[in-house]
């Protein structure tokens, strides 16, 4: 009976934390294909330009991005979004890019170096350090 009540208790558990807990998004091997997946459904578009007053003035589609973009910037500071939940933040880097204005080769090696942080083939830190500029670039 103890065993059945702690099995239940897991499953409620999970039940529960389910919505906050991160399936593993599929994750393209580069900007492009990353946005070929959000095109085709496969991946979410989470596109999110910080929001607010000022945002939703913002009728130019330049400015979107870069908000999206700067909104990237502070995951990655400010949240270790490089450790934390590197998926997310590559989807949803990609995601910045979906609007009428191309994104720059910035923004391509800015996804480049999250996925080699990931891969472990450079520190996070030393990965968000080179992250952070290029993408300011875009900003």
């Amino acid at each position: 009976l103890r065993i059945m009540m702690g099995r239940r208790a897991v499953g409620i558990l999970l039940a529960m934390l389910s919505p906050h807990l991160s399936v593993g998004a599929q994750v393209g091997a580069t900007l492009a294909e990353m946005m070929s997946l959000i095109k085709a459904g496969t991946a979410e578009n989470n596109f999110f330009d910080g929001g607010g007053e000022v945002i939703e003035a913002m009728k130019d589609d330049r400015d979107k991005v870069a908000a999206c973009l700067l909104d990237k910037v502070g995951a990655i500071v400010d949240e270790s979004g490089l450790s934390e939940f590197w998926e997310d933040l590559l989807v949803d880097a990609s995601a910045c890019c979906l609007q009428d204005i191309q994104c720059s080769s910035n923004v391509e090696q800015a996804y480049s170096l999250m996925k080699a942080s990931h891969d472990k083939s450079i520190p996070a830190d030393e990965a968000g350090a080179k992250i952070v500029p290029l993408l300011l670039s875009e900003v």
